[in-house]
């Protein structure tokens, strides 16, 4: 419900001799309000009928409006309608009183933000070599092998009015997974990173193409066994929990709706994912020289540190200036080809991220598959912007 407030030019209430200003009518043409909007009076009630449409004025007072909206109307970003009222301009001689009205017809125009809609989600399920559906949607594996569970979303009829959306503003955008076990990959998603401690977090993002949600749309979310199972895994469940999530174009406000299965793996497996990189060197090095800013032990054995003590005055970094991750780290790998992940935690307040994802832990991630260079690439391709005026 929106009160309409239509910013009416206060009247001149000046003595009687220089003229008192009173709105005398008000009235809305109804042939240009759009569909799905509902005028009422505070006295007229409901209003209804074509053409202009008189409101009630009492002592130059309009009563007061409201338009409603169905929550999952199509409406995004405004609508108007024509408006006409009079004022009376009436002065006073000291014997005579004279009046002058004047009739203004304008547009009348109102911005509405757009509401984004439930969701329902439903999955079906295919299943492919070593595993199995127990007919609820829980999954078997006994080895090696991918399965797939459809997704089904479709837009909720919100307000029980029968309208949904139907311009094509309300789109599927992006799916998560929680619970997945290591060894477990989730095709054409990407792993969030691991959580503090370097304990796997389970948590993959996928970003779909956006699709309309004017009817229902699917999704083939394949899930990839390639990794491998020990015996302490096995016939213990791991519970998956699949959501997806749609919002109305330009609100940034999403909704989600969320189906859960079980997965019980029932024999040792030995997976198929290859030898991950070692990482050799990872650190801050900020005036790109190839040496650790702090320091830190070189050998166990002989107790060497390296000191890096022109780090900060040789610094790339430039006060309020955004910079690359790559900038400001430096990685060496044994150059073999497998996945990898890159975190960022305990940023602080209002520091800027580009190029990862935020996770609902609070972290940002950023994960790939490739070399060193990938590596390295992936670090380019995120951009840090400080917070301004503030030493970090």
């Amino acid at each position: 419900i929106i009160f309409q407030n239509f910013d009416l030019i206060k009247p001149d209430t000046d003595d009687a001799s220089k003229g008192i200003e009173t709105l005398k009518s008000f009235a809305i043409d109804l042939d240009t309000v759009d569909s799905g909007i509902t005028l009422t009076g505070s006295q007229s009630g409901v209003l209804s009928g074509s053409g202009y449409v008189n409101l009630q004025v009492t002592n130059g007072v309009l009563e007061t409006i409201t338009s409603t909206i169905t929550e999952d109307s199509h409406l995004n970003g405004g609508y108007d309608f024509n408006i006409k009222y009079e004022i009376a301009d009436t002065a006073t001689d000291g014997t005579n009183s004279y009046t002058n009205i004047k009739t203004v017809t304008d547009k009348y125009i109102v911005v509405v933000n757009a509401i984004t809609d439930d969701i329902d989600l439903t999955t079906t399920t295919t299943t492919g070599t070593n595993n199995s559906d127990d007919g609820n949607g829980n999954i078997t594996v006994t080895g090696n092998g991918t399965f797939t569970k459809t997704l089904n979303i479709v837009g909720i009829d919100s307000d029980g009015r029968g309208n949904l959306d139907i311009d094509g503003s309300e789109q599927f955008t992006k799916v998560t997974v929680s619970g997945v076990p290591q060894g477990i990959t989730i095709v054409d998603g990407v792993y969030a990173g691991d959580t503090a401690g370097g304990n796997y977090s389970g948590f993959w993002y996928v970003d779909v193409p956006n699709q309309a949600l004017t009817g229902n749309v699917t999704y083939d979310l394949v899930f990839n066994v390639d990794g491998s199972f020990s015996a302490s895994q096995l016939n213990t469940p791991f519970n998956i929990t699949i959501t997806a999530f749609n919002e109305d174009s330009g609100n940034l406000k999403e909704q989600n709706d969320s189906e859960s299965f079980d997965l019980t793996i029932t024999q040792e497996i030995t997976g198929t994912q290859g030898t991950p990189a070692e990482i050799i060197k990872f650190y801050q090095d900020i005036d790109n020289d190839s040496i650790h800013d702090h320091n830190y032990e070189l050998s166990t054995v002989t107790n060497n540190t390296i000191t890096d003590n022109d780090a900060y005055e040789g610094s790339v970094l430039r006060e309020d200036t955004e910079f690359r991750l790559s900038d400001v780290i430096f990685v060496k790998t044994d150059d073999v080809t497998s996945n990898f992940s890159i975190t960022i935690k305990n940023l602080p307040t209002d520091v800027k991220i580009d190029g990862m994802t935020l996770t609902p832990d609070g972290f940002y991630t950023k994960s790939g598959n490739g070399n060193e260079q990938s590596i390295i690439d992936a670090l380019r391709a995120i951009r840090i912007t400080p917070v301004k005026n503030a030493n970090t």
